[in-house]
């Protein structure tokens, strides 16, 4: 398969820890680009048994390419996108300037009235009052990364 840069539409990445019994045995490193259609990805898994830091280097360095070279750039298309039309819908979200719906869920988050949180493998969007209201994504699935990268910047732009 072969991708140009202008057909990457997202991708994910993410490093398991393998065990058993508490035991770690090896790492799993997945590296997976998402073309302009759904069904054209781009998946990079290797294993390490026992030595688990010989491929970290490698992994930690095609990420960072991959964040400095396209990221980006994924990124600044959807905002102009925003900016353009005024909304936006990325993955499961549908941004507009007045806040974050999640698509079919009936989830609503106002700018002013929202909290972000995020954690290693994820990042949560709630309402400060009422916690219950809350809904996360997973950095490994498809958009989440850029999601999370636009509601911060949106959040800022408005909280200004």
């Amino acid at each position: 398969m072969r991708l140009s840069k202008s057909e990457i539409t997202d991708f994910t990445y993410s490093k398991v820890n393998m065990d058993s019994g508490g035991i770690m045995y090896g790492i799993k490193y997945t590296i997976s680009i998402r073309g302009s259609s759904d069904d054209d990805v781009l998946k990079v898994e290797f294993v390490r048994y026992f030595e688990t830091q010989k491929y970290s280097d490698y992994y930690s360095e095609v990420v960072a390419a991959l964040n400095k070279y396209y990221f980006k750039d994924i990124v600044a298309a959807h905002l102009t996108t925003f900016h353009r039309q005024g909304e936006l819908t990325v993955g499961k979200l549908h941004l507009s300037k007045m806040g974050v719906q999640v698509i079919g869920t009936g989830l609503n988050f106002v700018w002013s009235d929202m909290k972000i949180e995020e954690y290693p493998t994820y990042f949560a969007i709630s309402k400060p009052n009422a916690p219950e209201f809350h809904i996360w994504l997973n950095y490994t699935d498809w958009y989440s990364n850029i999601c999370y990268a636009l509601i911060t910047k949106f959040k800022k732009e408005i909280s200004a």
